[in-house]
C-alpha cells in the first residue's frame, strides 16, 4: 500500500479558489489563502498523474501518432502504387 505524502493530503479549498474535486482552480489561477494554491505559489511541484490517468494520456498520444503515420503511409502509397497513381486497376492496400 502506498503512503500519502504531506503534499498529497493538501487539497484546494473550493470556497476560496473555486477548484472542483480532483482538479485545480479554473484556468490554473492560484488564489492566496487556499492551502494547495499557497503551496503551489511557494514553489511546490505539481502532482504527478495517477497511473490510470497517465495510461489514458499515453493511449491518446498513441492514437494520434498512429493516425499521423497512417496518413503518411497512405500518401506515400498513392505516389508509388501504379493502380492508385494512374487510376487503372484495383488496389487493395489499406482495405482492412
Amino acid at each position: 500500500m502506498k503512503t500519502m505524502s504531506a503534499q498529497a493530503k493538501t487539497q484546494h479549498d473550493e470556497s476560496i479558489c473555486g477548484a472542483r474535486p480532483g482538479s485545480g482552480p479554473p484556468f490554473g489561477r492560484k488564489v492566496a489563502g487556499c492551502p494547495r494554491c499557497d503551496e503551489l505559489l511557494a514553489g511546490a511541484a505539481p502532482r504527478a498523474l495517477s497511473d490510470h490517468r497517465q495510461a489514458q494520456v499515453d493511449s491518446a498520444a498513441k492514437r494520434e501518432r498512429d493516425a499521423r503515420n497512417f496518413e503518411r503511409d497512405r500518401a506515400d502509397h498513392r505516389r508509388t502504387c501504379v493502380p492508385c497513381s494512374t487510376g487503372r486497376g484495383v488496389c487493395t492496400a489499406f482495405d482492412w
